[in-house]
Formats: structure tokens, sequence, C-alpha cells
């Protein structure tokens, strides 16, 4: 039992597998992809935007057609 007014803390959801899929360095370099993958994004003009979600709309389109032929 846990003296009163103390608290422990755990952190929610942590990795309990004995592997680690990414090191430290891979998931400095992912950050930085998405960092720079964000500043993009936010800069795009509306025209870039919508023409960035046109093709993405017609690539998945294009993927659920070919995934329902099958």
């Amino acid at each position: 039992m846990q003296p009163a007014g103390r608290k422990q803390f755990r952190a929610p959801l942590g990795d309990v597998s004995n592997s680690n899929a990414l090191d430290s360095q891979n998931v400095g370099s992912i950050e930085l992809k998405m960092q720079r993958e964000k500043i993009r994004n936010a800069s795009m003009t509306n025209d870039q935007r919508n023409e960035r979600n046109k093709k993405r709309h017609e690539a998945y389109k294009r993927k659920k057609a070919d995934t329902s032929n099958k």
C-alpha cells in the first residue's frame, strides 16, 4: 500500500515488447521529415492544396476500384 499523499505514475501505453522497431536516430529523422512536411503544407496556397487533394482523391478512387475488381 502507498503512503497517503504519495502517488505513483507510470507511462501510459508504454512499449511492452522486447524489441525496438525504431531506434533513437530513426525517430529523429522521422520527426524531422514530419516537421518539414508540416511547414511545406502550411505554406501552400489554396490552389496548390486543392490540386494535392484532387490528386490524392483520384489515387484513392483508383485504389478502391482496383481492390473491388479483384
